[in-house]
């Protein structure tokens, strides 16, 4: 009787494979023709779902395309084989069905016919591209080392080691490896560093086009489920941190096939943009190290008393340290949450929705509104400088903003009055109503959330901020004399750099729970008037009539 179960459910289990995988083979020959059919260099993609009527062109920018090809083919290539090798295991311990046998011969016939690499193309690219590169980053140490470096033979030896090397690297028809290792000992410790520097650099610099081959790969994948919609109809940032498509093919039929390890994407992008943030991490705790420790041993050699001088020169230090810091751990964190998005099936921001009226909104990462407040200047300076950086993106808050309220009134049935972002945005950009504003803003969408904990918090939070950042604008200009008042001075100017971050992050926190509750998705990340196309039936019904019922967390 058991075994008359275990065959069932062996019989039910390979049935679903026989439709899962001819599925799976025919989205990746969708892939395969949409591919074939890009430009060889540049293709035009659109960044963003929804965008401002004066920046529309520009929001449409060209993209790299060399080396799409190959990465698609050789994405195919490794999970087909992965498929082949766990129904070949079966077949070789007489597990395998008739069924599984023909799902194992289709991906075997379709993996024969995949069509060849494009590697000529992308070698080439890639070894003129190292060529230009290094010949122009080798005259660098001539013009900015020249005081870090002193020494007449210095450039002659460090041109002869990268001469050597570029021989070695793009096969010029000479070049010693002993020969170059020999010259860069010689050149010491900070000509290692320099000739290293130089080769991070360019390495970085050619492999960085391949962040837009990849992206452009992964954003075909994802649209290969439809054949309605090309890269030319949606928004390549939708797909940064989604796998959609393809992708959820793949992991029903790693699911359906019981694989121990489902196959997955290399994050090739995700590992070329975290280079130069480590990077700068790792400078900017050298520089903090090595300046505090030169200021300290001047203050010991000298052993002057406790000055307003040598407090001066201290006290920026810690400050810009932090905020480097801060920076670039922001950016690992954005790099990991993208990270985590394509490995889940929960959508993750960025998301496009539309309202009842047709218009598009977009709910965003938090990591990204708070990184624009933060890295708008160093720390002394957000407040004077965000205003002027940041004024698009408080633009699209406020556009995204008024959608919401145009929509929560046409749902309650009584009239709204339209707004106008382009005044706001211009008493943004003034710095003196800056803080006026944004706190409005805020208040607006916290009255659409309703009466809710979350609602009340960030109403709390935003009239002190908005008086405390208002009284810092007129005592920052205070010709303080005392060193404690100066150190006072110091913090309230840094103040903004911390309080401008947690309102744009309430604002953004905000917008994105009303747009999921006003607003329908729209599939794919279709783009707002950019071409025609088909969009999911709106549900009118969605949410409650008087917005979210709930706002907790």
């Amino acid at each position: 009787m058991d075994r008359d179960k275990m065959a069932e459910n062996g019989e039910a289990h390979s049935l679903a494979p026989a439709t899962e995988i001819p599925q799976l083979l025919e989205m990746y020959n969708r892939a395969l023709d949409d591919a074939a059919a890009l430009p060889i260099f540049f293709v035009k993609i659109p960044c963003r779902a929804s965008r401002w009527r004066l920046l529309k062109r520009l929001a449409v920018l060209p993209r790299l395309t060399l080396g799409t090809h190959t990465l698609l083919v050789r994405h195919i290539d490794r999970n087909l084989a992965t498929i082949i090798r766990h129904q070949s295991v079966k077949g070789a311990l007489g597990h395998l069905t008739e069924a599984q046998a023909r799902d194992r011969d289709s991906c075997t016939a379709f993996r024969n016919s995949l069509p060849p690499a494009r590697l000529a193309l992308v070698v080439i690219g890639v070894a003129v591209s190292a060529t230009i590169i290094a010949l122009l980053l080798s005259s660098i140490p001539k013009r900015l080392f020249a005081r870090a470096f002193p020494g007449e033979g210095f450039d002659r030896a460090f041109q002869a080691v990268a001469a050597e090397l570029l021989d070695l690297a793009t096969g010029g028809g000479g070049g010693d490896l002993m020969n170059a290792l020999g010259g860069a000992m010689k050149l010491g410790v900070q000509g290692v560093l320099a000739l290293l520097s130089v080769m991070l650099i360019t390495s970085y610099l050619i492999a960085r086009p391949l962040v837009s081959a990849f992206r452009i790969k992964r954003q075909i994948l994802c649209l290969a489920d439809q054949d309605v919609l090309d890269v030319k109809d949606t928004a390549s940032s939708w797909y940064v941190n989604k796998s959609t498509g393809a992708y959820t093919q793949e992991r029903k039929v790693s699911a359906v096939l019981g694989l121990r390890r489902t196959p997955t994407e290399r994050p090739l992008d995700l590992a070329i943009l975290s280079f130069p943030a480590l990077c700068a991490l790792l400078l900017t705790a050298a520089y903090a190290w090595i300046t505090g420790r030169r200021l300290v041993e001047d203050y010991l050699a000298q052993k002057p008393s406790f000055d307003d001088s040598w407090f001066l020169a201290f006290f920026p230090i810690p400050c810009l340290f932090i905020w480097l810091a801060s920076l670039w751990l922001l950016r690992f964190k954005w790099l990991h949450n993208t990270w985590r998005g394509r490995q889940g099936t929960t959508p993750a921001p960025p998301l496009v929705y539309a309202t009842s009226s047709g218009d598009y909104v977009e709910s965003r990462p938090i990591a990204e509104a708070v990184a624009w407040p933060l890295a708008s200047g160093p720390v002394f300076f957000t407040l004077l400088t965000y205003p002027l950086v940041g004024a698009v993106h408080f633009h699209r808050l406020v556009l995204t903003g008024d959608r919401l309220r145009a929509e929560a009134a046409r749902r309650e049935g009584r009239s709204h009055r339209k707004g106008h972002p382009v005044l706001a945005t211009a008493a943004f950009v003034s710095v003196l109503a800056t803080p006026i504003v944004v706190s409005v803003h805020l208040w607006r969408l916290c009255a659409l959330l309703g009466r809710c904990r979350t609602a009340r918090r960030y109403r709390a939070f935003a009239i002190p901020a908005c008086l405390l950042l208002t009284s810092v604008m007129p005592l920052a200009y205070v010709p303080w004399t005392n060193v404690w008042w100066i150190a006072f001075w110091g913090m309230l100017f840094a103040l903004p750099t911390l309080i401008y971050p947690l309102l744009i992050a309430a604002i953004q926190k905000c917008q994105n729970h009303l747009v999921q509750a006003f607003a329908t998705p729209v599939p794919y990340g279709q783009c707002e008037k950019a071409r025609p196309h088909r969009c999911l039936p709106l549900n009118a019904e969605k949410g409650s009539e008087n917005g979210p019922s709930d706002c907790a967390g």
